[in-house]
């Protein structure tokens, strides 16, 4: 079968810093010095957050880095309480959903982001719910039979609510994502379509850490 061979290179922009849970950019030294700054409460959830996914993200997470992790995700979601705004309850239990599914308790993870798509579902909020259907497909296996048609469903939700609530340059991320899928189950024209539309929109952009091939 014919490969395809569009190549998109991107590189995530600053801009986009924990929109959808992304690699954390900062050291645990460097957050804890911001969290002493006192910041408002919306700023203090992300940051408590963004410390928990630095051992969510750490190769071969320990139980020290599980435990930590959990202290921060917990720390974050008793503020996010307070605030009583639903897209930071959100995004405590997707954080909550990566720190069980990276320590293989995909069950529990797995209940957090049901949580959290039914929560954001009641409250229409668009790019939360693109967030959660990105963490969601991570539960399934592309290169498995009984689990890549979920893989991408949800990924196919994830652009095209990203689309809808107007971040193209997630959007394209995720289009690309679905090429990537497509072309390791071979529906190479599929993955052409979609590889297509995601190159589209980086140019849209004017996306210049973009090449195509």
């Amino acid at each position: 079968m014919l490969k395809v061979f569009i190549i998109i290179l991107i590189v995530v922009l600053p801009a986009q810093l924990l929109l959808a849970q992304d690699e954390p950019t900062h050291t645990i030294a460097e957050l804890q010095a911001l969290l002493q700054k006192k910041p408002a409460d919306s700023a203090r959830v992300s940051l408590l957050l963004e410390s928990a996914l630095v051992y969510v993200w750490r190769p071969g997470m320990e139980k020290k880095d599980f435990d930590s992790a959990l202290f921060f995700v917990d720390k974050a979601m008793a503020v996010s309480a307070a605030l009583k705004d639903p897209l930071y309850n959100a995004r405590c239990l997707n954080v909550y959903s990566q720190l069980y599914r990276e320590d293989n308790q995909k069950e529990k993870g797995r209940s957090y982001i049901d949580s959290a798509i039914g929560m954001l579902t009641r409250h229409n909020l668009k790019e939360g719910l693109a967030v959660a259907n990105w963490e969601l497909q991570n539960y399934y296996n592309i290169y498995a039979d009984n689990e890549w048609a979920d893989k991408i469903k949800y990924t196919e939700a994830a652009q095209r609510l990203y689309g809808e609530s107007g971040n193209k340059l997630k959007q394209a991320e995720a289009l690309k994502h679905l090429g990537d899928f497509y072309q390791v189950r071979r529906i190479d024209s599929m993955a052409l379509k979609h590889l297509h539309e995601a190159l589209a929109i980086y140019k849209s952009l004017q996306y210049e850490k973009v090449q195509g091939v």
